[in-house]
């Protein structure tokens, strides 16, 4: 694991380095997110497939299987303004629109489960995987319409059991799940810092909620 260590103190260091770039420089928020904010999931995702070459079994993660884009996700409120300018660019007025209605949808849904299940994060995230309501950017053939620009815990997810068991709620304890030991811990610090930095906000939230709160946001 010499290298692993190795290869996360590299991604440290890159990722100081970063916040050190966008201080010093005074970066735009629109340069942030079209250039250095790419260039740090690329180094999540060096990381991730050095760290992956270590698996006991192979990632059974890939296309056509979005079983876990019915769950729950928290994202970053810097994430959710790249996505929402990734939309922007990349979808048509009709597109955005439909996109707006279902995270309403689903948002009015959660927060229903939510009366009932406030103090029980599983249970609540039991309840609304049960309602197979799919993540508003999965494609009809279960892939990812934003994958390039996927928030930090859909790239931080893998396992290394059968996709058939990521479906069954009742034996989700079956799934070995394959994660970087300290990736995540990682990744929140970097979240927060650019999301108090930029939005003054560093609240990582459910994705529907963050999304219609900053719907309107202009860079």
């Amino acid at each position: 694991m010499k290298h692993l260590e190795a290869a996360t103190e590299r991604f440290v260091s890159f990722a100081k380095q970063l916040i050190h770039t966008v201080h010093t420089g005074n970066i735009p928020i629109d340069k942030f997110l079209a250039e250095l904010l790419p260039s740090y999931y690329l180094n999540v995702d060096l990381l991730l497939d050095f760290f992956n070459q270590e698996a006991p079994s192979p990632i059974t993660c890939g296309p056509n299987c979005g079983a876990c884009c019915y769950s729950l996700a928290n994202i970053s409120p810097i994430e959710t303004v790249n996505i929402i300018r990734y939309i922007r660019l990349n979808r048509t007025y009709e597109q955005r629109t439909q996109i707006k209605r279902a995270l309403e949808h689903n948002a009015t849904l959660l927060a229903e489960i939510q009366r009932t299940h406030a103090n029980n994060l599983d249970e609540l995230s039991k309840a609304y995987y049960a309602q197979q309501l799919p993540c508003v950017f999965q494609t009809m053939d279960e892939n990812c319409s934003i994958h390039t620009i996927r928030p930090s815990i859909c790239r931080n997810h893998h396992v290394v059991t059968a996709p058939d068991l990521c479906r069954d709620w009742e034996h989700i304890e079956r799934v070995k799940i394959w994660r970087h030991p300290s990736l995540m811990a990682l990744d929140v610090r970097f979240q927060t810092e650019f999301s108090r930095y930029y939005l003054g906000d560093a609240s990582i939230d459910n994705m529907q909620k963050l999304l219609l709160q900053y719907w309107q946001f202009q860079l």
